[in-house]
């Protein structure tokens, strides 16, 4: 996990696998989070293998979302566009 997503002001946290991690390894990092006190809020399995997670302490998710298995862990937040909206 990078400092720079440690730094976020968010508590919630999206966290990706590569595509080559096994199924058994998925579920063991799902149980590691939710054992260091994490909250699962979403499973994702079309666009791309992973999880979103709400976590108590920021600390618990950096100690807890440790693997060679995990692309990346990006804080979560509200997406937007730069532009005009076409529907009116």
């Amino acid at each position: 996990m990078s400092s720079k997503c440690l730094n976020q002001l968010s508590s919630t946290f999206i966290v990706a696998f590569k595509d080559s991690t096994p199924d058994d390894m998925v579920e063991q990092q799902i149980l590691a989070a939710e054992t260091a006190g994490a909250k699962i809020i979403h499973r994702y399995n079309s666009t791309f293998r992973g999880f979103s997670l709400e976590v108590p302490d920021k600390s618990v998710s950096a100690m807890s979302l440790r693997s060679p298995f995990i692309q990346s862990v990006e804080a979560d937040g509200k997406v937007t566009t730069q532009g005009e909206s076409l529907l009116q």
